[in-house]
C-alpha cells in the first residue's frame, strides 16, 4: 500500500494537500494527451481532464514548462515561486486541469483540498460513485467529522470493473511531491488508502466537474488567452458558424486592433475562409464567410495570414485555390474592401504582420519551396519580392511554415521551420539590414526545437510569444525577451495540428490551436 511520504503527524490536521507515495512511479513527461496527434474520435470531458492529467506526469511543483499550477481567477495561488515549490499543491493541480479542459464554476477554489468539497456542495456534485474526470478527496481518520480539511485530492483517471479505481495527482510522492499515477486504489467510499505515522487515510468522497469540453474531435478550434503575467485561461472550443458547436477548421490565423479586440480567420471543413471577431470583453461576433474574388460566393483558400493595422483595419493576405496570392482589407468599420491579385506569384504559404509606422511586412513560401519578402506600404503601394537569403550561409531560405512579428521598435522578427524540420529566427530591422538566422534551442538540453507549425507576435514591452506544434504533435509556447534572451519552451499541454498566436494591447497573447 502507499504511504505518505515525510510530512510530520503535527500538521495532520493542515494535510489539505499533503503528498502520497505512487503505486506506480512516473517514468518522466508524457508528451501527449487525448489532444494527441492522429486522434479522430470524439472524447468526453472526464477523458480530456484525464489526459491533461497526464501530459504532466512526472513534474514537479513548477511543471508546466516552468509555469507551475494553478487556476487564474480563483482563490488559488501558483505552485511555484521562485523555481521551488511555493506550497503543498494538490488542489492546484486538480483546479489547473479543470480550468485547461472548460470545467465552470471554479471561483470557489483555493490551495487547500477542501475547497474541492465546497465546490461539490456548491454545485451539487459530491458523490460515492467514481467518473473518469472527478476529483477522489481523502480524509485522515481520527478527526472529528465536523472537520473538513482533507489531506489530500487528485483526479479519476480509471474506473475498473474490479471496483478499485486510478488516479493521477499533484505533489505526490516524497519530497519534493511530484504529478504521479496511482493504480487499482480502493474505490469505495471509507476505504483505507494508506498510512501516515501510524494515521490512517481514508477515501472521503467524489465531485464531478460542472460544464468541461465535451466530445472534442479532431479539427476543433480552440481558443486561450495568456494575461501579461503569464497565467494562462485554459483552452476553450470555439463555436462553430450556422449554429454548429464546434468550429472545425483545418488552419486559422489571428491578429488584434488597437481596441483590444482580436480579428480571427479559419478555413472550414467546406475549404472557405470565415472570419470572426472577439471583443476586449471575451464576447465573440459569430463567423461570417468571405466573399471570394470575381464574384465568387466564397472564397477558398490554401493559406492566409491577417494583421491588425494601427487605424484599426485589419489586412489580410491568402492564397486562392487557384495558387494565386491575394490581399483584402476588413476596414475599422467592419466592412471588406474586396480581394486584389498580388502580381503574378503564386505561394504555398503566406503571412503577414503590420509595422508601427503603418506598413505591412510578409513573408510568403514560394512554389519553389523559398522564403520571400515583401512590404505593402501604408500608401498602397508595394516594394516587391525579395529572396531570403538561408542560414550557414546557405543563399536562400527552404521552409516548410513561417510567420513574423512587427515590433514596436519598427524590427521584424521572423520564425520559419527550415526543411530539416527545426525552428529559426531572424530579425529584419528597422534599417532594412537582416541579422541571420539562428536555430532555436529545444525542450530540455536538446540542441533545436523541431516543429510543424510556428507562430510569432510582439506584445507592447517589446518581447515576442511564439507559439508552435513540437514534433510530439503538442502544441508549445515559448517567448524571447526584449534583451535577447529566450524564456525555453513549455508545453500547452493540447495536442494540434496548427496554431497561432495574437499580442494585444494590455500586454496579453490570444492562441488559437486546431486540435489535432
Amino acid at each position: 500500500m502507499p504511504t505518505v511520504s515525510s510530512r510530520s503527524s503535527a500538521k495532520l490536521a493542515k494535510l489539505a494537500r499533503t503528498t502520497l507515495a505512487t503505486a506506480i512511479a512516473a517514468s518522466g513527461v508524457i508528451a501527449g494527451s487525448v489532444f494527441s496527434a492522429g486522434t479522430a474520435h470524439a472524447v468526453t470531458t472526464g477523458d480530456s481532464i484525464v489526459n491533461t492529467a497526464a501530459g504532466q506526469l512526472g513534474n514537479a511543483a513548477c511543471g508546466n514548462g516552468g509555469r507551475g499550477y494553478y487556476a487564474s481567477g480563483t482563490g488559488q495561488s501558483n505552485s511555484c515561486s521562485g523555481g521551488q515549490e511555493a506550497h503543498a499543491w494538490c488542489a492546484d493541480f486538480v483546479g489547473w486541469v479543470w480550468a485547461r479542459n472548460g470545467v465552470q464554476n471554479l471561483g470557489v477554489l483555493n490551495d487547500l483540498a477542501n475547497s474541492l468539497q465546497t465546490y461539490g456542495n456548491n454545485n451539487g456534485t459530491l458523490g460515492s460513485t467514481p467518473h473518469v474526470g472527478d476529483a477522489v478527496f481523502f480524509h485522515p481518520s481520527g478527526y472529528s467529522t465536523g472537520y473538513t480539511t482533507y489531506d489530500h485530492v487528485a483526479i479519476v483517471s480509471a474506473v475498473n470493473s474490479d471496483g478499485t479505481i486510478d488516479w493521477i495527482g499533484g505533489n505526490q510522492g516524497s519530497s519534493p511531491g511530484y504529478v504521479t499515477r496511482n493504480t487499482r486504489m480502493p474505490g469505495a467510499v471509507g476505504s483505507k488508502e494508506w498510512s501516515v505515522n501510524g494515521v490512517n487515510v481514508h477515501l472521503a468522497g467524489y465531485i464531478r466537474p460542472v460544464g468541461g469540453q465535451a466530445a472534442v474531435q479532431r479539427g476543433d478550434l480552440f481558443h486561450e488567452v495568456r494575461d501579461p503575467w503569464g497565467s494562462w485561461s485554459g483552452f476553450a472550443a470555439v463555436n462553430g458558424y450556422a449554429g454548429a458547436p464546434s468550429f472545425n477548421a483545418s488552419q486559422e490565423a489571428i491578429t488584434s486592433t488597437p481596441d483590444k479586440s482580436t480579428q480571427t480567420l479559419a478555413a472550414g471543413n467546406d475549404g472557405n475562409l470565415y472570419h470572426t471577431a472577439r471583443y476586449a470583453n471575451g464576447s465573440w461576433t459569430g463567423w461570417a464567410p468571405l466573399a471570394g474574388y470575381d464574384g465568387a460566393p466564397n472564397f477558398s483558400a490554401k493559406s492566409f495570414s491577417i494583421a491588425g493595422m494601427p487605424n484599426g483595419d485589419a489586412q489580410v493576405l491568402a492564397v486562392g485555390n487557384d495558387g494565386g496570392i491575394y490581399f483584402n482589407t476588413r476596414l475599422v468599420s467592419g466592412s471588406w474592401q474586396g480581394w486584389s491579385k498580388v502580381g503574378d506569384w503564386g505561394a504555398r504559404k503566406v503571412a503577414i504582420t503590420a509595422m508601427p509606422n503603418g506598413d505591412a511586412q510578409i513573408l510568403i513560401i514560394g512554389n519553389d519551396g523559398l522564403v520571400y519578402h515583401n512590404i505593402h506600404f501604408a500608401n498602397g503601394t508595394w516594394q516587391g519580392w525579395n529572396g531570403v537569403a538561408g542560414y550557414g550561409g546557405a543563399a536562400s531560405f527552404a521552409a516548410n511554415s513561417i510567420s513574423l512579428a512587427g515590433m514596436p521598435n519598427g524590427d521584424a522578427q521572423l520564425v520559419a521551420v527550415g526543411n530539416d524540420g527545426n525552428v529559426y529566427h531572424s530579425i529584419r530591422q528597422a534599417n532594412g539590414s537582416w541579422q541571420g538566422w539562428g536555430p532555436v534551442a529545444g525542450v530540455g538540453s536538446a540542441t533545436n526545437f523541431a516543429a510543424s507549425s510556428i507562430g510569432i507576435t510582439s506584445t507592447p514591452n517589446g518581447d515576442s510569444q511564439l507559439v508552435a506544434v513540437g514534433n510530439d504533435g503538442i502544441a508549445y509556447h515559448n517567448a524571447r525577451f526584449y534583451g535577447g534572451s529566450w524564456q525555453g519552451w513549455g508545453s500547452l499541454g493540447f495536442g494540434a495540428v496548427n496554431v497561432a498566436i495574437a499580442g494585444v494591447a494590455d500586454g496579453s497573447s490570444q492562441v488559437l490551436a486546431t486540435h489535432g
